[in-house]
């Protein structure tokens, strides 16, 4: 049994740690120790608030830096990182490449009808960078031919319906109850007479 002081002690070195060891390249471990430190403190979301903040960019940095050494697994890395940090300022320069490729894959993949390919590659766009709305509208244009119900822009458009203010609309006619034909007389009807 540890007392709180030594909790405290051990929870706070474990958060430097995990500093240090995102900062050492080793993203994985220092990942593992900051579980640890939470799990040193499962109750106290106050401190685990504060202390995430410590070590989420590092850990951002850290598994951008994965990204850089291994273009290969540049999808999966910069996910990564993102759970960490959002926005890390040389991010979206470093992507750039990696984004403009997959695009012009993705418009290459379109203009052969390789609706499978052009969607995984214009998806990879996004997790890569979900700002880029241009990738989400071709993805889905390609999800939809890959489904074989072609893209939402093929359908006819409806006619628009103006919008009108009903206080400037006239009055409805009030409505006449449709006139009935007359019932012609029965021959036995006219040859009845009163008792």
């Amino acid at each position: 049994v540890t007392s709180l002081d030594e909790r405290e002690e051990a929870s706070l070195h474990e958060v430097e740690r995990t500093i240090q060891m995102a900062r050492e390249g080793a993203c994985h471990e220092a990942e593992d120790v900051w579980w640890n430190a939470r799990y040193r403190r499962p109750q106290d979301r106050a401190w685990i608030d504060k202390n995430e903040v410590r070590v989420a960019r590092p850990l951002a940095r850290c598994w951008l830096g994965k990204a850089q050494q291994n273009p290969e697994k540049i999808v999966e890395l910069i996910e990564r990182s993102r759970t960490w940090h959002h926005h890390l300022r040389d991010l979206p320069k470093f992507l750039e490449p990696y984004v403009e490729e997959r695009l012009e894959r993705g418009e290459a993949a379109m203009a052969s009808e390789d609706w499978e390919e052009a969607y995984r590659v214009f998806t990879e766009v996004l997790r890569l960078d979900p700002s880029v709305s241009y990738a989400r509208r071709r993805a889905e244009t390609a999800r939809a031919w890959r489904l074989g119900i072609g893209p939402a822009s093929d359908l006819p458009e409806k006619e628009a319906t103006p919008l009108v203010d009903p206080r400037e609309q006239e009055e409805p006619a009030p409505e006449t109850p449709p006139t009935l034909p007359s019932k012609p007389e029965s021959p036995d009807a006219r040859n009845q007479e009163a008792p």
